[in-house]
């Protein structure tokens, strides 16, 4: 566990795992409310086949995200720096919803420095529901804090099947996410998201393979717009039937051996 310091003052928290010399390298980018953590089941499903880079982007986990106002470009930018620092020349990247956006962005800047991408959580857009979704979490963390902020999210990140099976654990899922966000920086992301261009702006400029992974019983990304976000990469769709938004916590075996065809 390290820490990165950006030139504009954010410390970047970040997890470097090395494989063998030669293997490829996998960069994860967090969703919206993530951090690290979400990683290490997948981490550990892939070990031993690449090297890992986890780190926690501003307004997420441990990073402590500096003054300025949160932007895309600043999170591109923080990518871009942290692998420059560990001497990382190439890598694949893999992204859930705000964190696939971001692959998305550094991928069509810096074609030198990405292999391939897979995204989940992601649509083509960002419509009508996503902004109110988004509006109402400004809202909640500003009126009502960080737990009814969670209250609020967890039926919306989570498919149905994946809340039924774990019941009996929610209210410890929720401790969790309450105990690894921090209320300000999260609304700074959240508010900086809302100011984003839709994900196709980005994805069009993409040069490399895509995979674009999505869950059948998503509520923010429709089936539609993922599958229209993966015709404008020419990339390859992936359906996980009964998952939701968060499908690396929902089919996490399905999610490396996905992560493993993009490696090839």
């Amino acid at each position: 566990m390290s820490r990165y310091v950006t030139q504009d003052g954010a410390s970047l928290h970040y997890e470097w795992y090395p494989a063998d010399p030669g293997q490829p390298v996998i960069v994860f980018l967090n969703g919206t409310g993530q951090c690290t953590r979400n990683w290490q089941q997948i981490r550990k499903l892939l070990a031993g086949e690449v090297s890992v880079l986890l780190f926690d982007a501003r307004g997420q986990g441990r990073t402590s995200p500096g003054r300025k106002p949160f932007s895309l470009a600043g999170h591109t930018r923080d990518a871009a720096e942290l692998l420059q620092h560990l001497q990382i020349t190439e890598a694949h990247l893999a992204g859930v919803s705000h964190g696939g956006h971001v692959a998305l962005a550094l991928a069509g800047e810096r074609p030198d420095l990405v292999r391939a991408v897979a995204v989940s959580g992601l649509g083509a857009e960002y419509g009508p529901r996503v902004r109110l979704v988004l509006t109402s979490w400004v809202r909640t963390l500003q009126g009502r804090g960080l737990t009814a902020w969670v209250r609020e999210a967890l039926p919306l990140v989570f498919g149905e099947v994946f809340l039924k099976t774990h019941e009996g654990r929610l209210e410890q899922i929720e401790a969790g996410l309450v105990q690894r966000n921090d209320s300000w920086s999260l609304l700074r992301l959240i508010q900086g998201l809302l100011q984003y261009p839709h994900p196709r702006v980005h994805a069009e400029a993409v040069q490399c393979p895509v995979t674009v992974l999505y869950g059948d019983d998503d509520p923010l990304i429709g089936v539609t717009q993922a599958e229209e976000l993966a015709r404008i990469c020419r990339g390859k769709p992936k359906r996980f039937p009964g998952a939701g938004h968060t499908l690396a916590a929902e089919a996490p075996g399905e999610f490396a051996d996905a992560l493993r065809e993009i490696l090839l």
